[in-house]
């Protein structure tokens, strides 16, 4: 396009607002306007209209669906044979690969523009069909699966995971817990970062709606057993493991975001005879912190999800420990202002407790030491109430220090040069802007524990993906907010 017609088509674009305010029956244009688009499904103009005008796509949903869905069902699916095929391509079969890339992306592209309300009546039969059984996906969500295909195209297989993140609670999760527990079963590390992608998205977009959703429980126990897996710093097991970590947080920022949803009472019951299922006996933020802490009397299996799974015992490995230290660290840089006194509230006087027990194991004690230094930076003046304790469990670990290994003595250095400082200017109300650009990484002596610093695992997008990136930037949709987990699981 020449800049003198992208000037031109800029210019009538820029009118389509004001006009769209006039259109009287939507469901009479919407209709072939998507006809259109699934025909030349690389149209840049085509797809920036669309966008201009998504948000009365509500008002013709039913149309909206079932074009998408009858152009979905249409479509071939990607196997080997077609991959096969492009060994000996020449110029022919490599526009055709194009095209198919954009036959595919088109149908998802439309979905992005949906508003979420559009997702949220599971009576509409188009959109999840009948439900007979909720861990089966219906109707216009039968894309799903293209996110768990191997052999779907990588930038397709990705969107369609981010989108799966609208889909309601109430089908996602049990769908998503199905296919995380085989995946974990098999090891199947694309299909794990696929449902925690989609899991990170809905938490994200839903909020705390997702709580009144059993399903959440099994899923973090899942996310235990892949957690409590052997990994070097780096490799694919790490990476899902980051993700393990930002999804469980995410949780926890999203249970305190709506603390009446996620108290045992508002649960309905199950059997917990009945094996794989959870029993609620406390919060995810409380079950987090039992882990942490489960090596002392303190009884951590009270917050047990699963009464047929004491992880409390002595086969627990080091790094599960390590993780749970991990995602509180993550969920005090996630969490809002509004909703800091109460993680500190709950969290702050367990961990305090826990570390002035001189039988300790040096490990737990020092990353247990490591979430209330981030607690510290990132809770700033809602640690206030703490700060004595705070004050006095620093200056144990700096004696502590001088005794113990280098590892502890790292975090003695830390507390000496940067957290005594921060606590005295909290502790005489003289907090600064300036204070909480910290975090502190947990990490282990043994090679194979798991090492994460959020800060640190942030990588290049990938040039493939950014190329699609840029045909997707043409949309004037809002981003999600969900960049770091997707540079953290490698989906972006």
């Amino acid at each position: 396009m020449s800049p003198g017609s992208r000037l031109q088509s800029d210019r009538v674009l820029s009118l389509i607002p004001q006009w769209s305010q006039s259109v009287q029956n939507w469901k009479f244009l919407i209709g072939p306007l998507m006809d259109k688009m699934f025909a030349e499904p690389s149209n840049a103009i085509l797809v920036r209209f669309l966008s201009m005008i998504n948000e009365h796509f509500v008002k013709a949903t039913d149309v909206v669906l079932e074009r998408i869905l009858s152009y979905v069902k249409g479509q071939k699916e990607i196997d080997e044979c077609f991959y096969s095929k492009q060994d000996n391509q020449d110029e022919d079969m490599s526009l055709s690969v194009q095209q198919s890339l954009f036959e595919r992306l088109c149908p998802l592209l439309v979905i992005r523009m949906l508003p979420l309300e559009v997702f949220n009546d599971l009576s509409m039969s188009v959109m999840y069909g009948q439900l007979p059984n909720r861990a089966i996906v219906h109707g216009i969500f039968l894309y799903l699966y293209w996110a768990f295909s191997k052999h779907e195209f990588d930038d397709v297989r990705k969107l369609a995971a981010e989108l799966s993140g609208r889909i309601h609670p109430q089908v996602l999760y049990p769908f998503v817990n199905s296919v995380l527990e085989d995946a974990a079963i098999s090891h199947n590390i694309p299909r794990i970062k696929a449902c925690l992608f989609s899991m990170c998205t809905s938490l994200v977009v839903r909020g705390e709606h997702n709580f009144s959703h059993f399903d959440m429980f099994k899923i973090v126990k899942t996310l235990e057993i892949i957690l409590s897996w052997p990994s070097q710093n780096g490799d694919e097991v790490s990476k899902s493991q980051h993700g393990c970590i930002d999804c469980i947080a995410l949780m926890i920022c999203n249970e305190l975001q709506a603390p009446n949803l996620c108290s045992a009472s508002n649960f309905v019951k199950i059997d917990i005879n009945k094996k794989g299922h959870a029993s609620l006996k406390g919060s995810i933020l409380d079950y987090v912190v039992g882990q942490l802490i489960s090596g002392t009397k303190e009884q951590g299996a009270a917050h047990d999800l699963d009464n047929n799974d004491n992880t409390s015992d002595n086969s627990t490995p080091l790094s599960l420990y390590l993780c749970m230290a991990n995602v509180l660290t993550s969920a005090c840089q996630k969490l809002s202002d509004s909703r800091k006194k109460q993680f500190a509230r709950k969290v702050l006087p367990r961990l305090i407790s826990f570390v002035e027990v001189t039988s300790t194991p040096v490990d737990i004690r020092t990353a247990c030491i490591a979430v209330i230094f981030s607690a510290v930076y990132h809770l700033k003046s809602a640690i206030l109430p703490y700060s004595k304790d705070v004050f006095s469990v620093s200056l144990n670990a700096l004696k502590n220090g001088q005794e113990q290994d280098v590892w502890e003595r790292q975090i003695s250095v830390l507390i000496y040069e940067d957290w005594f400082p921060t606590i005295l200017l909290i502790v005489v109300g003289q907090e600064s802007s300036t204070i909480g650009s910290k975090s502190i990484t947990i990490r282990s002596r043994k090679p194979k524990m798991v090492q994460t610093r959020i800060e640190e695992r942030l990588e290049l997008i990938d040039q493939e993906i950014a190329g699609m990136k840029k045909e997707l930037s043409k949309m004037s949709v809002i981003e999600s907010n969900l960049s770091d987990i997707a540079k953290n699981l490698e989906l972006m």
